[in-house]
């Protein structure tokens, strides 16, 4: 097949996966950086215990904490427990001894469950390292899931190990239908749909770039826009792009 530009039939969107995303993860992870401080409490007073578990229920994230190293007794907010279907004060670890995991969740990625080490929260508790952006899925035994997206932190003692870990967990299921409604969207215009990156390297392509260029979807993704163009055209779409991408606007 061809190879080659056709500018004129192409409608190009600038777009960075997640972008609507980027900002609400930004926010709402935020608080993971906040609980160390705020923890310690945890092992004080009752007032002081108090205080700290009703300013967590406020999150509207997902915010879940190791009490030991081995992460045998895991706790969440109101938001988790939601999440996890589980009351308010339940141990919610996979990593519980036999016959006191809870049942009422999977934790999968990419259709696979996760084996309890290799989770963000036991992961950070085991290694002393944060754990970020973890994306994964809630499954309960009906059948349904909600998508997460998530980071965990080690929580060091006086001697600088871990006795524990703290995690943060936003909710991207509605974010996550609509990119695959979007896809379907695309994969489907009857025109060429091209997705690039800020910097224009390309995202996602549809079935009609590959029909008008000649290309195959993998030689395309990660490869500037530009190749798109003829020769003599790219320099300045170049500058053009980056010229939009300071300050967009709708192009006829």
């Amino acid at each position: 097949g061809k190879k080659g530009p056709v500018p004129s039939r192409i409608r190009m969107a600038a777009r960075r996966k997640r972008s609507v995303a980027s900002g609400m993860e930004a926010e709402l992870l935020r608080p993971v950086s906040r609980l160390p401080g705020l923890l310690p409490a945890l092992n004080g007073n009752k007032d002081s215990e108090a205080q700290a578990r009703a300013i967590m229920d406020l999150a509207p994230v997902a915010v879940l904490i190791a009490h030991d190293p081995e992460c045998l007794k895991i706790t969440g907010n109101r938001a988790a427990c939601e999440l996890l279907r589980l009351p308010v004060g339940s141990n919610v670890s996979k990593s519980a001894p036999m016959g006191q995991r809870p049942d009422t969740f999977r934790i999968t990625k990419d259709g696979t469950e996760i084996p309890p080490h290799e989770l963000p929260i036991q992961k950070a508790a085991a290694t002393g390292q944060a754990i970020r952006e973890v994306e994964l899925d809630v499954v309960y035994p009906e059948g349904d899931r909600r998508s997460l997206i998530g980071n965990a932190v080690p929580l060091l003692g006086e001697n600088g190990q871990p006795r524990g870990a703290v995690g943060t967990f936003l909710d991207i299921t509605a974010l996550k239908e609509a990119e695959e409604s979007f896809r379907v969207f695309v994969n489907n215009a009857p025109m060429a749909v091209i997705i690039h990156s800020p910097k224009g390297r390309i995202a996602s392509v549809n079935s009609q770039v590959e029909r008008l260029f000649g290309y195959s979807h993998e030689e395309m993704i990660g490869q500037p826009v530009e190749i798109l163009l003829p020769e003599s055209l790219r320099r300045k779409h170049v500058e053009e792009r980056e010229q939009y991408m300071r300050a967009p606007k709708n192009r006829p």
